[in-house]
């Protein structure tokens, strides 16, 4: 799985809701 980069504008709420949200995915598909 590779991990997309974040929009080129790096806001704060977009980062913290992105890294979660691989995180997420990421644990979800480690299973």
């Amino acid at each position: 799985m590779t991990a997309q980069k974040p929009p080129q504008r790096f806001e704060p709420e977009i980062t913290a809701f992105y890294c979660i949200y691989c995180g997420y995915m990421a644990a979800d598909t480690a299973g």
